[in-house]
């Protein structure tokens, strides 16, 4: 196998998201390893012999690549019958009242109530109905079983899917009644949060994966 048939965009970047960008392998991992150890951008291209704005631009279109790829290659979660549990939640400094500012990044947290116990976490710019109703739609199967606290985003779910459950968070997370509560996903993203204090960074892109 020479170097000429295994070159970058035929060999080792095949189906990877670098395959447009015409930069060796050397490059790629020491850029990883900057980017992965907070390296300033600044400091990381000057060791990459780049210039700063062009380490900027390349880093910007690698990004638009990721959260396409990521975001059309995430799995349908529920099914007939198939619960579904969906609340949203901000990550950031301070919360304020649905409807007014809020520091940090909307995320829409989905977990599935089946063995696999599937999550989506997505990250929202908006709450509002068309925005939560869109999201929902391409990442959960039209006949699950929806629950969701009484935020007015969710009020148009009941049409789209088999039915739509709700509890009142302001009284209590289970609903007394009809058993109804999102507590799994309450505990995700307090979980979730401590750990990005922890690293002190805010996730912009978050994936699917199973508990």
């Amino acid at each position: 196998l020479s170097w000429k048939s295994c070159s970058p965009t035929k060999g080792l970047y095949k189906n990877t998201i670098l395959v447009k960008f015409k930069k060796n392998f050397e490059f790629f991992i020491f850029l990883i390893q900057g980017i992965f150890g907070y390296m300033p951008l600044r400091g990381l291209s000057e060791q990459l012999n780049y210039k700063y704005r062009n380490l900027i631009n390349f880093l910007k279109k690698i990004k638009i690549n990721a959260k396409k790829i990521f975001f059309n290659n995430i799995e349908i979660i529920g099914g007939d019958d198939v619960i579904v549990e969906i609340d949203e939640s901000t990550f950031g400094n301070r919360k304020y009242n649905r409807g007014h500012r809020v520091e940090g990044q909307w995320v829409l947290g989905i977990v599935e109530k089946t063995k696999k116990r599937r999550i989506n976490i997505i990250p929202v710019e908006k709450i509002d109905s068309k925005t939560l109703t869109d999201i929902i739609r391409k990442y959960v199967h039209l006949l699950s079983i929806i629950l969701t606290d009484k935020w007015k985003g969710y009020n148009e779910l009941k049409k789209y899917y088999k039915d739509h459950k709700t509890v009142n968070h302001s009284k209590h997370f289970k609903d007394p009644e009809t058993g109804v509560h999102t507590n799994p996903l309450k505990v995700i993203g307090h979980l979730s949060k401590k750990c990005c204090k922890i690293s002190g960074k805010i996730p912009k892109i978050f994936g699917l994966f199973s508990l």
